[in-house]
């Protein structure tokens, strides 16, 4: 007799299933309150909304373009203009009272207005934010939904993103960074997901550069001193002279009649000075930094790390 397996979902793919049923079962119990009631009938009654919600989304569409308009308009009324002028008076006068007064200002613009309604029920009723869309959709069309997580992920942007899609390159590269926003305390499991689909994010959206780890196999202090001293290493001459006649000459009479003397000693055919080029080698590098001129190799391999890591980690800058 053949028996029948059964398949069984995976826990990740029951899981969404899970956080989205705890929280329709809170928008049903907020929706069933009386007292909600009365504050969504309010909301409608003030933001032009019939009492039991819009039909369809073409009086929703409809809706918003009559309260983009009636806020459009709101900036030519007399009431703003006045209002403007006291606010650009508060800017000279006092910056934390212009910003308190062009908060109240902009609080009054119809659409902000809505917004702000929808703000009110989230705080008076201790829903998280996440629920803030769904409690707006209940209010505009009177249908009952809920989120499917309670936290999200967030991309943060470069101001020149817009300038990177006009010119076909890759919106990815302008990602700055990915930030995961919590709206609830998250319980293990969703802890567990969260994190799991933080990471996944991570891999696809930001460069390994950016986490990679330098090794110089060394500390990063010692190996850039390093560095700075190996790059010095034959570069410095020293130009002395070959006559003690010279020196006392130097001496006496200052650097301007040392000079004419050496041009003139040059002019009869005589090597009044010589160039001395005084070498740091990588053995009295490794003799200063180890205490041992045995350790030069490891100076210079040291110094070819640093070379090396610094162009993986920030490849060739123009």
């Amino acid at each position: 007799m053949n028996m029948k397996i059964k398949s069984k979902k995976s826990f990740w793919d029951k899981f969404p299933d899970n956080v989205y049923k705890r929280n329709l079962d809170t928008m049903k119990l907020l929706v069933s309150w009386d007292n909600f009631q009365s504050n969504i009938v309010k909301i409608r009654n003030k933001s032009d909304i019939p009492t039991e919600g819009f039909k369809n989304n073409q009086e929703i569409e409809k809706w918003w373009d009559r309260l983009g308009e009636k806020s459009d308009n709101f900036f030519t009324t007399n009431d703003y203009l006045a209002k403007r002028k006291k606010l650009l008076y508060l800017k000279k006068r006092s910056y934390g009272e212009f910003l308190k007064e062009q908060e109240w200002i902009n609080s009054e613009i119809p659409i902000n207005k809505f917004h702000k309604r929808v703000d009110e029920i989230i705080q008076k009723y201790k829903l998280p934010y996440n629920f803030r869309d769904f409690i707006e959709k209940y209010i505009l069309c009177n249908k009952i939904s809920a989120p499917s997580t309670n936290f999200a992920l967030s991309f943060n942007f470069g101001p020149e993103r817009k300038l990177e899609l006009e010119t076909g390159k890759d919106w990815k590269d302008q990602i700055r960074w990915i930030s995961l926003i919590t709206y609830a305390r998250l319980t293990e499991r969703e802890i567990r997901l969260a994190t799991k689909e933080l990471r996944d994010h991570q891999k696809h959206y930001l460069s390994p550069t950016l986490t990679q780890d330098i090794r110089v196999h060394t500390d990063i202090d010692k190996a850039i001193a390093i560095e700075k001293k190996m790059d010095k290493r034959i570069r410095k001459t020293e130009e002395k002279s070959t006559n003690g006649y010279l020196e006392e000459v130097k001496k006496k009479y200052g650097e301007k009649k040392y000079k004419e003397t050496v041009k003139l000693w040059r002019e009869q055919g005589l090597k009044p000075t010589k160039k001395e080029v005084i070498r740091i080698t990588s053995k009295e590098i490794a003799k200063e930094f180890f205490g041992s001129t045995l350790k030069a190799n490891l100076v210079r391999q040291i110094y070819s790390r640093v070379k090396k890591e610094r162009f993986k980690r920030f490849g060739k800058v123009m």
